[in-house]
């Protein structure tokens, strides 16, 4: 076949200034095309309900998903080269653990009687192989947490990942989360981590946007600041960001439910919104939120959050304020949480009250304080935390745990503002509605 050139005598164009094609044989068909594309769609409705089109006429939202699979590889590669190794863990169980969340339920023909459960994480899970001698393992793999919005704040006192609350610009109920516990690994070693795992990340993606200048061009070029990164004491710096507006605040010396009164009080002088339900994690976290994490533009990791807000994780007596503390550090890059990491509780007899002092915040009703932690008296453990702590009965080594969600990744380097962008098919509002509105004008059509 030629196109636009001249051959035996024909013309290379048409009188009308056409290109000509001379055919040497007939062409194949090899996919038929009966619709005309158009150039742009602008209703968010249409492009919601048919993603393919969005994905067909947008550049920038393939690149994002070629963004996404350099993330995961470099992801796998670097936790390959440590060391680590890749498993995975089930989906579907009996009972979910690893975060507070309310899971999707469903239910098998072979175990018709037995509610199944989606997994909130894959935490419980991936120690139970670190406790079996399995070494250092990790997980790349789908999430998920079925709430919305009034579950947000729920969520932000989640073991894991903090960011998975319902439905809108960041968060989506089916998500994708990277977790990795290393044996005996302590805060300080996944900070390091995560300094080298993102610059890394960072520079896999500049090399390719070199090597394949075409394929990921309309995303901005992202660069990461030289390490190490800021590290912010979540106690110490609070109290010294609210001294300015209330210089006679302490905090209580114990940081358990009866410190709330002290912390309402606080937010009336701040002239601050008082969190719906406030308990104190809740009041911390409101407070983090306001004072704390505007500091975090450039790549920050908060540290040693009170116990009371990570009840799942060690704690320990901080030597500068004195009061339980968390072996935990959050990344923050322009305010906005990142990867959340922790040195994980080994010591059955604490992972019990944590599990049942988890259940209290589900439930703030008939709650007493023992030892520094509430404990609902009516309340057990579920078949799969009681198998948990049989499991660290056996002997989990000191291990530090860490997670990051891929989308968020995705966004984070890619500049998109919406995790529907880096989902190949939207968030679970356009999975829900994809092709419905299609499906109904063609009935109606048909009915006339």
């Amino acid at each position: 076949m030629t196109i636009g050139k001249a051959f035996q005598g024909y013309p290379a164009k048409t009188s009308s200034g056409e290109l000509s094609l001379y055919l040497t044989t007939l062409p194949e068909l090899l996919s038929p095309n009966l619709h005309t594309l158009p150039t742009a769609v602008f209703d968010a409705n249409t492009l919601a309900r048919f993603p393919q089109l969005d994905l067909l006429l947008n550049k920038s939202r393939r690149d994002l998903l070629r963004l996404r699979h350099i993330i995961e590889v470099e992801l796998q590669r670097y936790l390959n080269y440590l060391g680590f190794i890749k498993v995975t863990t089930p989906v579907l169980a009996a009972d979910t653990g690893g975060a507070i969340a309310r899971p999707f339920c469903t239910t098998s023909i072979e175990y018709p009687q037995t509610q199944l459960k989606l997994r909130i994480a894959q935490e419980l899970g991936l120690k139970k192989l670190v406790a079996a001698d399995l070494g250092r393992v990790y997980e790349i793999g789908p999430v998920f947490r079925n709430e919305g919005k009034p579950f947000a704040t729920i969520c932000r006192l989640s073991i894991r990942l903090t960011y998975s609350a319902g439905i809108d610009a960041t968060h989506n109920p089916e998500f994708t989360t990277c977790e990795f516990y290393r044996p005996y690994a302590n805060l300080t070693d996944l900070m390091d981590m995560t300094e080298h795992l993102f610059i890394q990340i960072n520079r896999a993606i500049l090399d390719y946007r070199s090597k394949y200048p075409d394929r990921i061009s309309n995303i901005p070029e992202f660069r990461f600041v030289a390490t190490p990164w800021k590290r912010l004491p979540f106690l110490k710096t609070l109290a010294n960001c609210i001294f300015p507006h209330a210089p006679s605040f302490r905090f209580p010396r114990s940081l358990s439910e009866s410190a709330a009164p002290a912390l309402v009080a606080l937010f009336t002088q701040l002239n601050l919104t008082t969190p719906a339900q406030p308990t104190v994690p809740r009041l911390l976290d409101a407070l983090a939120a306001h004072f704390l994490e505007p500091l975090c533009t450039e790549p920050t990791f908060i540290t040693h959050y009170p116990a009371i807000m990570s009840p799942l994780a060690k704690s320990f007596i901080d030597p500068d304020t004195g009061h339980l503390v968390s072996a935990r550090a959050e990344l923050f890059v322009n305010g906005v949480e990142y990867a959340n990491m922790y040195e994980e509780e080994n010591d059955p007899f604490a992972q019990t009250q944590k599990f049942l002092y988890q259940a209290r915040h589900l439930d703030d009703a008939g709650a007493e304080e023992v030892g520094g932690i509430l404990v609902d008296g009516q309340q057990e453990l579920t078949p799969g935390q009681k198998y948990y702590v049989k499991v660290l009965e056996m002997g989990l080594p000191p291990t530090g745990g860490w997670g990051a969600g891929i989308e968020r990744l995705v966004m984070l380097f890619g500049g998109a503002k919406r995790i529907g962008d880096v989902l190949p098919f939207g968030t679970v509002r356009g999975v829900v509605a994809m092709g419905t509105e299609l499906e109904n004008q063609r009935q109606k059509g048909k009915s006339k």
